[in-house]
């Protein structure tokens, strides 16, 4: 079994290869209602907790994660979802 150090060892292998930073084009339908999961699974995983460990996180720099924020963002604009993803969130913090 491989620890988690080796594993983020080859995250940072695969990120780094040749055409990785190159941008693709992704076309695809989705409901308003897979969209706001998606987006909430995709913020959950952005977000460790004290102690936790991602191989994968760690393994993405500040870059990647941005560039995954920038996602997000696009995928509520796109979808208009925006306000009411940012009331739910504040109605989420309230509690």
């Amino acid at each position: 079994m491989l620890s988690d150090k080796e594993i983020t060892s080859i995250y940072q292998t695969i990120i780094s290869s040749p055409g990785m930073q190159d941008h693709v084009k992704l076309s695809f339908n989705m409901t308003r209602k897979n969209v706001l999961l998606l987006v909430k699974l995709l913020e959950q995983g952005q977000q460790l907790k004290e102690g936790e460990t991602s191989s994968l996180l760690q393994a993405l720099q500040k870059d990647g994660q941005t560039d995954l924020s920038g996602i997000i963002h696009e995928m509520l604009d796109k979808a208009g979802l925006t306000d009411m993803y940012q009331n739910l969130q504040s109605l989420q913090s309230k509690n």
